[in-house]
């Protein structure tokens, strides 16, 4: 694929895109002589067009030998599909059609793949100058997960982005609602073949859903502490404080359902859970209502 056919920014500020042009092409084999793995990327896009552009150039400017890249849209009404087209030569596969929500698109795309490597990364989101050889190589034959770093900003270039790399063990993720960096996970398409699709009624945390059941099926997260993927702080994203409610209820709820699943009573999660978080939060705030179970974890004893 030569990127540097790739269509220019058109008079888009440089500032704001990942990079301009693609890095050093990879060799077309891997040291020791395999080939790439065939990595596949979906990105599900719904009227983010004032960021999709970063998204898709940010994967194909990874000049990986061996990408896998689907698009699908929700029938958009910005620019989002005029962008697509623009690139849609490059693009293994998209469609923009009314779709059931975020996790639907994300199971669609995931449906037509067919890579050894499976990720996906949202249309306000984007991967770093070498994120997909810096998984080829740390992938190996037992590695069946992998979790890097991602740069949390507004932008690729932001000066004020942080670097930030989440480590959770299985016990963090049930009881305190700790969850990895979506943009930077890659897994095994086995993995996905086991825990997988993306549950549709979940609408905030369908990740954190996933890579709960993704622990059943594994026996270690790889982490890497290297930057993957931007992880991007933008106005109208769904984490926004206004919507931290419902988020916190889809979170309980399924770490109660996951913790039921690995065979823990549900009174004994909701102690457990209790018991954790009021001698980590209480301490640092010292307010006492950080000493008494949260609105969500009484929802989800009761509703789950």
């Amino acid at each position: 694929m030569k990127k540097n056919l790739l269509p220019s920014f058109e008079d888009k500020p440089s500032a704001n895109w990942p990079w301009a042009s693609a890095p050093p092409a990879d060799p077309s084999e891997m040291p020791g002589g395999k080939p790439w793995p065939k990595i596949t990327i979906v990105t599900p896009s719904y009227n983010q067009g004032q960021y999709l552009e970063e998204t898709i150039r940010s994967v194909l400017l990874q000049d990986y030998p061996n990408l896998e890249y689907i698009v699908i849209d929700g029938g958009s009404t910005d620019i989002s599909v005029e962008i697509i087209r623009k690139y849609e030569s490059y693009l293994t596969y998209w469609e923009s059609r009314p779709d059931r929500g975020q996790s639907h698109a994300i199971n669609k795309g995931f449906a037509q793949a067919t890579g050894q490597i499976m990720g996906w990364i949202n249309s306000d989101d984007g991967l770093l100058p070498g994120a997909l050889r810096t998984v080829a190589l740390t992938m190996n034959e037992s590695e069946l997960m992998v979790a890097g770093g991602c740069l949390v900003a507004n932008a690729f270039n932001d000066p004020e982005g942080k670097y930030s790399l989440k480590k959770p063990d299985w016990r963090k993720m049930l009881y305190q609602g700790n969850t990895l960096w979506q943009p930077g996970v890659f897994w095994k398409r086995s993995l996905w073949e086991k825990a997988g699709p993306l549950r549709e009624e979940l609408h905030y945390i369908m990740d954190h859903d996933l890579f709960l059941r993704m622990q059943f099926h594994l026996d270690k997260v790889k982490f890497i502490d290297v930057p993957l993927a931007l992880a991007r702080v933008q106005p109208e994203q769904k984490t926004r404080p206004e919507n931290l409610r419902q988020i916190a209820a889809e979170k309980e709820k399924v770490a109660l359902e996951n913790a039921r699943r690995a065979g823990t009573p549900r009174m004994v999660w909701f102690l457990k859970s209790w018991y954790i978080r009021s001698r980590k939060n209480f301490p640092a705030s010292g307010r006492l209502a950080d000493l008494f179970p949260s609105r969500a974890l009484w929802s989800a004893l009761f509703n789950t």
